[in-house]
């Protein structure tokens, strides 16, 4: 590949000639890197250009998208990239301003598998270990009829530390709350673990749970 002018790491002027010839030819070097790496906004690529193994982030000026470009001894191969905005919010964890990824979600870095969960009124306790606030949490819930060996047919998302009153003036939700290491939470023997309206019972009324499992997943 042809090195450009753009992104051109300029190397000291020495007075020792060898000393000098030895820098260049370093700094040459990594300009070749840096150069295999990066590329202008939407600039596009042809199959000539640049060498097998040279990977880069392109963006597309038009459509205002973004892909991962790798060149292949067949030319350039790419894949779909997502821009992913800042989620941070004034006294909670500091996120990413913009993270690119393939559109998926990473795996959970706790994932406490299908618990039995009931309005025990008792408060438990699940230790993630991460030493540090989760900067994402995920839940579900699943009845006793759905739940499947663990294999759940159906399942329901939770609201992770609300509660919800229905027609019948009865509050359903498992109540939480987190520390850098731990998960606790609860469900007062007056509420129901879950409850919907017409989901399951399909007409105007409400279905209440007292028991099941619940999952819960964390990011760090």
């Amino acid at each position: 590949m042809a090195r450009t002018t753009k992104n051109v790491i300029v190397p000291p002027t020495l007075e020792d000639a060898e000393m000098d010839r030895v820098i260049k030819d370093i700094y040459t070097i990594l300009t070749d890197i840096k150069q295999s790496v990066n590329v202008a906004s939407g600039e596009e690529n042809t199959a000539k250009e640049g060498k097998i193994g040279d990977l880069r982030v392109v963006k597309n000026k038009a459509s205002n998208t973004y892909s991962i470009e790798g060149k292949t001894e067949d030319g350039w191969v790419s894949t779909p990239a997502n821009l992913q905005s800042s989620m941070t919010k004034a006294g909670a964890a500091v996120f990413p301003t913009a993270v690119i990824s393939d559109g998926s979600l990473p795996t959970a870095d706790y994932d406490s598998g299908w618990i039995d969960v009931t309005n025990d009124n008792t408060r438990h306790a699940l230790t993630h270990g991460f030493n540090a606030q989760p900067r994402m949490f995920m839940g579900w819930f699943t009845p006793d009829s759905t739940y499947n060996s663990g294999d759940p047919t159906m399942y329901y998302p939770m609201d992770l530390g609300g509660l919800i009153r229905g027609g019948t003036s009865s509050w359903a939700g498992v109540e939480f709350r987190f520390t850098k290491t731990q998960i606790e939470y609860t469900c007062e023997s007056s509420h129901h673990v879950y409850s919907n309206y017409r989901l399951d019972s399909g007409a105007s009324s409400w279905t209440d749970y007292d028991d099941g499992y619940m999952r819960l997943l964390l990011w760090k």
